[in-house]
């Protein structure tokens, strides 16, 4: 088998999680899987070290569908002797693949964060060979709604890297990222959106009117306006002086500094439906590997993974989660068995652990079923009367 990981990203991106997630899968895959592994993207941006990658250099934005659709021809005619498995969650792309398939030998593993509600979610997910999605409820989504055998689908948890993180002193840590010393820190540390949605980070805002003095709210992660927004919100509701929101960082260790500095993290996502359904945020695993208590919105697809090692309350209801911060800060017992919980889960969530476990998958049924060869031995005469197979 070769894996071909397919975007049409530009890489490395500095403003997208979803660009880390490809990188980190891809750096992993290369480890395990060395030349049997292959990244296609769109354009390289810098150095990818540790990944064996093509990048088409594509300098222009319309058209990308259409310039992949003749370069993955070639490019399965030319490996035709491989067994190429095209894995990826870009769905023109997958697209595109799925019809060439049914000519030219190759097979499809759908990588599911989301369904975009269109076309692509029933054709994807139908033609593919294998899917792999972030989560036990969006698994059942897809399973009811495009009627794909629930077997075919495997849930692939997002990964993280627990040895970027340090135990270094909080106070010192504050210091170094101008927090206070001297007061509990609630923090999201993430993106504001998600594919367009809104996270509603206000709500950690509003349960300022619920806590003491001494507790203030920090969000890490603004782009464009929403720095400017966020502050004109806690002006209007009198708490300027106990909230801090911090840019975008590109830069990861001080993101991990950020989310070490808190005495609490928040997930605090509105019970709408992308985050119901589909948004399962990548920053949980970064929490949990953090060593930081977390409360999180109580959504089932969250529940999945932090039900047994994280508190909850009631989506949208920031009196509910101020009594929650309180009951949490009170008892110092319970922080530490949710530390000591979280740390050890997220040693199951590593790149290379999620990386092994859609090899795995990939490969335990390695023979192709019956129907499957006269198949293959269809697409082989078809190439060879157009002369791509030598006698």
């Amino acid at each position: 088998m070769k894996l071909v990981y397919l975007t049409a990203n530009k890489l490395p991106s500095k403003r997208s999680s979803l660009g880390k997630v490809i990188l980190e899968m891809s750096k992993s895959f290369t480890n395990l899987l060395g030349s049997d592994f292959l990244l296609i993207m769109a354009q390289a941006q810098g150095p990818l070290e540790g990944i064996k990658y093509k990048s088409l250099r594509l300098p222009f934005k319309k058209g990308v569908s259409l310039y992949y659709f003749f370069w993955l021809l070639g490019f399965i005619i030319k490996n035709r002797k491989e067994q190429l498995v095209f894995f990826g969650n870009d769905f023109y792309l997958l697209a595109i693949v799925c019809f060439l398939k049914k000519w030219l030998p190759c097979r499809v593993c759908s990588d599911w964060h989301l369904m975009y509600d269109d076309w692509r979610d029933n054709y994807v997910a139908r033609r593919s060979d294998w899917l792999t999605t972030t989560s036990q409820r969006l698994k059942n989504i897809i399973a009811m709604q495009t009627g794909v055998n629930p077997d075919k689908i495997f849930i692939e948890r997002i990964g993280v890297d627990i040895d970027k993180f340090k135990n270094f002193p909080k106070n010192q840590v504050r210091q170094e990222l101008g927090l206070p010393a001297d007061k509990k820190l609630i923090g999201y540390i993430g993106s504001f959106t998600a594919v367009n949605h809104d996270r509603e980070l206000k709500i950690m805002i509003d349960m300022l009117d619920f806590l003491p003095q001494n507790i203030m709210t920090i969000l890490v992660g603004a782009k464009n306006n929403e720095k400017n927004d966020y502050e004109e919100y806690a002006k209007q509701k009198g708490a300027a002086h106990r909230f801090q929101i911090f840019d975008w960082q590109t830069d990861e260790d001080k993101v991990l500094k950020f989310e070490q500095a808190m005495d609490i993290l928040i997930v605090p996502y509105p019970n709408k439906k992308h985050f119901t359904d589909y948004g399962f945020p990548y920053k949980v695993y970064e929490y949990m590997a953090s060593g930081v208590p977390i409360i999180y919105s109580d959504l089932e697809i969250i529940r999945e993974m932090l039900g047994d090692c994280a508190v909850s309350f009631i989506p949208e209801n920031a009196k509910d989660l101020a009594k929650k911060v309180i009951d949490l800060l009170n008892d110092e017992n319970k922080i530490a068995s949710l530390k000591k919980i979280t740390r050890e889960k997220a040693k199951n969530y590593t790149w290379r652990k999620q990386a092994e476990n859609i090899i795995e998958f990939l490969t335990k049924d390695n023979n192709l079923k019956p129907g499957q060869n006269q198949q293959q031995e269809e697409v082989k005469k078809r190439l060879k009367s157009l002369g791509y197979f030598d006698d």
